[in-house]
C-alpha cells in the first residue's frame, strides 16, 4: 500500500515541474545565466 501511494508522487512531480517549464517564456530562460536558473530550480 505504501508503494502504492508514494508512487504518485513521484510522478506528478515531474509532471507539475514540465507544466512550470512551459508556463514559463522561453526568452527569459535563455537571458537568466545557469545560476539563478539552479537556484529557481532549487526553490521550487
Amino acid at each position: 500500500m505504501v508503494a502504492h501511494l508514494d508512487a504518485p508522487v513521484f510522478l506528478t512531480q515531474p509532471v507539475r515541474a514540465k507544466q512550470k517549464a512551459a508556463a514559463a517564456p522561453v526568452p527569459d530562460r535563455r537571458i537568466t545565466p545557469p545560476r539563478s536558473h539552479r537556484a529557481v530550480c532549487a526553490a521550487l
